[in-house]
């Protein structure tokens, strides 16, 4: 059975759940970055690092999620019937 279709809002649900995603990675790492640089006094040097760290693991996750919706997914979504530009 197919799934229904999304509406505008939840594209916009969906996309903003990606960016979430980025968004916590970084916080989450920086954050043990930043108490680990307070305990051992490296600062900033471990902030930065589990930062880049961070946004390393965010756009893994977020890819892996693009990859998976094939709604998302620009030639998953050709075989599962979704319209395409003739431009690309």
């Amino acid at each position: 059975m197919p799934k229904p279709e999304r509406g505008r809002f939840g594209d916009l649900m969906r996309f903003a759940g990606l960016g979430m995603q980025f968004v916590v990675w970084v916080a989450l790492l920086g954050s043990i970055g930043w108490f680990a640089d307070s305990k051992l006094g490296t600062s900033p040097w471990l902030l930065v690092v589990a930062c880049l760290a961070g946004a390393a693991g965010g756009m893994w996750d977020v890819v892996r999620s693009v990859l998976r919706d094939p709604s998302l997914n620009r030639k998953d979504a050709r075989k599962h019937g979704a319209p395409h530009d003739d431009a690309s």
